[in-house]
């Protein structure tokens, strides 16, 4: 049978060797060519270090079978160690739970490795910010459904200033894609660029260019509504005409909508406002068939009153439509 020796260093006062009677030494189970070891102590402050000889493979603390506690702390602030940077692995199991607790100090888990967590179930609970920041990519998936909620703020998604793409339900199958609901005032917007659009299939869909308010229907004269981004052409497709205020309007105004100076009048040419007499109501400009111009870059799309209204009022915003190429 090997002989098993209980071995004890005090850096303090050089006093190390084997146990001796000075020493507490409680718990120790059958020779085996493991060191076991319960307690050791002695009187005086210092280091304690505890090692084997080669012919001992392993250190076993608390291999016992009774149901007693094993502590590594102390009440002081100094720091336990477990591992170094040439050992194996560290390998901590239990069948009663682990419990990591770092008081209001960090809980650092750093590998250049793989770090690899398996669990039935994880949840991870903070209670103020939590921060998920990857150096290249990150992937969630699931076998089931993926939510992503939040009970009392802003949902954002790409909402930093950087210049690349999003893609929803890009993946090569067939999927139902839904946006929106029907409960309430539930809006969707869809922004487009200065120099950009909405797009159905990589074609562009009309929307509002601008909303020009405080145009005077009563009086003569020109607004300039829209300026051309630069490598663009604009499509105009018509616009909304939207009083807001309205006193004894005739409901007789004649308009006309383009780029050149100074009849403005290539895009549409001299549409009568007829009985647009009243702020429940609009008046909706289309362009009609046949040639009309196409705005280049750089210039201004302008809407002219060229006919003014009889009444004494009437204030309107105009929403002009199209899209860019």
């Amino acid at each position: 049978m090997a002989t098993r020796v209980l071995y004890a260093v005090e850096t303090t006062t050089g006093q190390n060797g084997p146990a001796t009677s000075a020493d507490t030494v409680v718990g120790k189970s059958s020779a085996d060519l493991a060191i076991q070891i319960a307690t050791v102590s002695r009187g005086n402050a210092g280091a304690a270090a505890l090692w084997t000889d080669n012919n001992v493979t392993s250190i076993t603390v608390g291999g016992g079978t009774t149901n007693s506690s094993i502590s590594l702390m102390g009440t002081g602030t100094g720091t336990v160690g477990i591992g170094n940077a040439t050992a194996g692995a560290v390998t901590v199991t239990s069948g009663g739970g682990i419990t990591l607790a770092g008081g209001s100090s960090e809980i650092d888990l750093t590998t250049t490795g793989l770090l690899d967590l398996n669990a039935n179930t994880a949840t991870l609970d903070t209670t103020t910010t939590l921060i998920v920041t990857a150096g290249s990519t990150l992937d969630l998936d699931a076998a089931g459904a993926l939510s992503i909620n939040s009970s009392a703020g802003v949902i954002n998604v790409g909402d930093d200033a950087v210049a690349q793409a999003i893609n929803i339900g890009t993946g090569a199958a067939a999927r139902t894609i839904t946006l929106g609901n029907t409960t309430g005032a539930t809006v969707i917007n869809l922004i487009p660029g200065a120099t950009g659009a909405v797009q159905v299939n990589t074609l562009p869909l009309p929307s509002i260019l601008v909303s020009q308010t405080g145009v005077d229907l009563t009086a003569t004269g020109s607004t300039g509504l829209y300026t051309v981004p630069a490598g663009k052409s604009a499509i105009i497709t018509g616009a909304y005409i939207v009083p807001t205020t309205a006193t004894t309007p005739g409901g007789d105004a004649v308009i006309s909508l383009g780029t050149n100076s100074a009849t403005f009048d290539n895009i549409v040419d001299g549409e009568v406002l007829t009985g647009l007499d009243a702020i429940t109501e609009l008046y909706h400009i289309v362009t009609g068939a046949g040639v009309i111009h196409l705005a280049a870059a750089a210039e201004v799309v302008t809407f002219i009153v060229d006919t003014a209204d009889t009444g004494s009022a009437l204030t309107s915003t105009i929403h002009l439509l199209g899209f860019l190429i």
